[in-house]
């Protein structure tokens, strides 16, 4: 029904849309579930696939955060730095790093070894889905077996990449 009523609008002359947008908007719908698990919209006179529904991306983007954390936690900076964009840019107290190469010789130098790395859980406060983007607040969690923990917070922005997720701004503090 909602796909109709989806096509409907977008074939209508009120909503300043020709017929080959309805049938754009429709082949779009069509390419996805039948619980239509993402969006098709008409913008500038284009459809635009914008992806799996804002509640499916949040929850995939959580997914991503905690893979990212597997990564952390077997020692694999290399994997969990993979995921920056060349162009991300990284808050922390200490100052802004840029570039994914820059990241990753950060975490190296301020974690050496898997033992200073300990292990890294997320509590996820909040997510927001935009267009092109989801951002994510989350208390991060270090766990150290002879010492005591630490803790703080994070803002996360990702961007869809192929089947995964790439991270253009880290905010932890």
């Amino acid at each position: 029904m909602l796909a109709y009523a989806l096509i409907a609008l977008a074939a209508s002359p009120d909503a300043g849309v020709v017929l080959s947008d309805a049938d754009a908007l429709r082949a779009c719908l069509k390419a996805k579930s039948r619980t239509i698990e993402a969006a098709c919209v008409v913008k500038g006179g284009a459809v635009v696939d914008t992806g799996p529904a804002e509640g499916a991306r949040v929850e995939q983007a959580k997914a991503f955060m905690t893979d990212q954390a597997a990564a952390w936690n077997r020692g694999d900076l290399e994997a969990f730095s993979a995921s920056y964009s060349d162009d991300a840019t990284f808050l922390t107290p200490s100052g802004v790093t840029r570039g994914r190469d820059q990241v990753l010789q950060r975490y190296k130098k301020r974690y050496p070894d898997k033992a200073a790395m300990g292990t890294l859980s997320f509590e996820f406060v909040d997510a927001r889905a935009a267009a092109g983007s989801v951002s994510v607040m989350a208390k991060w969690t270090l766990t150290y077996p002879n010492k005591p923990s630490a803790s703080g917070y994070t803002l996360v922005v990702l961007q869809p990449r192929a089947t995964s997720w790439m991270v253009v701004q880290d905010a932890s503090m």
